[in-house]
Order: C-alpha cells, then sequence, then structure tokens
C-alpha cells in the first residue's frame, strides 16, 4: 500500500526587511500578507504571523515594535496578538496619511521621459493606486490613445 506524504506549500521570498521608510509599507506587508495567505500550514496562528512580520522589521521600525514585544503574549497589545489588528496598527504608524490623495498628486505629474511602454505601465500602476472612478476612465481613454502610439 502506497503511503502519502503531506503535501507541501510553495515556498516564497520573504520581502525585504522593513526599516520604517513609508514608501515601502504598503509593498512589505502586501508581501508579507501574501506569503502567509499561500502557506496556510505554515503560518496557522495569529502569533506565527505576527512573529513572521515582525522579525522582518529593522532599523525604525523594529524599535517601534520591540517595546511592546516584551513580556507574556497575554500581556501584549491587542495589535500583537491579531494579525488583523497588527496590519491595521502597522498601516496606522506607516501608511500615507492619504495615500488616494498622494497616488493622485503622482499621477498627474507623470511625464514621459523613456518609452510608451515603461510610461504606460507607470501610469497604470499610479492610476491603480489613486482607486478613484474618475482616473479609471481616464486611465482607459488614456490607454486607447497610447497603443496605437506604441503599435508604430
Amino acid at each position: 500500500m502506497a503511503t502519502t506524504r503531506p503535501r507541501e506549500e510553495a515556498k516564497f521570498v520573504d520581502p525585504k526587511p522593513f526599516d520604517g521608510r513609508r514608501e515601502y509599507a504598503t509593498e512589505f506587508l502586501s508581501k508579507c500578507n501574501n506569503n502567509i495567505q499561500f502557506q496556510p500550514l505554515r503560518y496557522s496562528n495569529d502569533d506565527l504571523r505576527i512573529n513572521y512580520a515582525t522579525g522582518l522589521l529593522d532599523g525604525a521600525a523594529y524599535q517601534w515594535v520591540t517595546p511592546h514585544m516584551s513580556g507574556p503574549l497575554e500581556q501584549r497589545p491587542a495589535w500583537l496578538r491579531n494579525w488583523e489588528a497588527f496590519k491595521t496598527e502597522f498601516r496606522n504608524q506607516y501608511g500615507v496619511a492619504n495615500a488616494k490623495e498622494a497616488a493622485r498628486q503622482k499621477l498627474r505629474s507623470l511625464k514621459q521621459t523613456g518609452s510608451a511602454s515603461a510610461y504606460t505601465t507607470e501610469f497604470q500602476i499610479r492610476a491603480a493606486k489613486s482607486d478613484s472612478a474618475a482616473s479609471s476612465w481616464r486611465r482607459l481613454e488614456i490607454c486607447q490613445l497610447i497603443e496605437p502610439v506604441q503599435r508604430r
């Protein structure tokens, strides 16, 4: 009789350690969340998830969390015992105050300095981050204008 081996989870590359620079906060948290989501056996509870993310903190970000990590788990702040609460606290600490407005400003300041393809890609990234219906329509209209230029 053949034995079945436990199913192995995919292995993912850890995000770069986060040192507290706000411009990398969303990327860091997103990559941590993806790794946790796609490795449910490895990160099966909130304590493991939070330890994973806090283990990747460096510099100012590490200094932010360290005082809260001492002592027994049940005496730590609620955001260090619940993954969703941790993500909220992390965003409060390191997120851009008005990320959508900042993205809209970056979108408005975008200039084409290289290829049309590179410009379109950067435009789509910035438009997606601005996340407004109006910018989505503008993005679609502009992409339709750029496409014929790219084909030339």
